[in-house]
């Protein structure tokens, strides 16, 4: 095989490069902070609006992981962009996904939620 050959073999392998993201978890209510459900009715759902947030690892082959993915850090980065106010998110799905090259691999989590504000 020659150098042009193996150069387009090993182009066209990263270009069908496999990526997956999965579901693994939805919950009613996720929150990293204190939430006082005795005082449930002074909490409002905001349906209208949608949050989502990643955290992600980066990883060269044979590498230490430049970034720690964090499931904690992907849900409290998502309630920290829904603004002031906001202790949760309601109807909550997690995903991870990853994609595998043999030289640079990925892995993240991504939240998506309604956010919860205490009025």
């Amino acid at each position: 095989m020659n150098p042009l050959q193996s150069f387009v073999l090993a182009a066209g392998l990263l270009v069908g490069i496999p990526s997956c993201t999965t579901s693994v978890a939805t919950f009613s209510v996720a929150s990293t902070r204190n939430f006082d459900f005795t005082a449930a009715a002074s909490y409002e759902v905001d349906n209208e609006k949608t949050v989502s947030n990643m955290d992600g690892q980066y990883r060269a082959m044979l590498f230490f992981p430049f970034q720690e993915a964090n499931m904690k850090e992907a849900l409290e980065g998502a309630i920290r962009k829904s603004g002031p106010g906001c202790v949760g998110l309601s109807d909550a799905t997690i995903y991870e996904g990853s994609v595998y090259t043999g030289i640079f691999n990925a892995f993240w989590y991504t939240v998506e939620g309604n956010p919860i504000y205490r009025r």
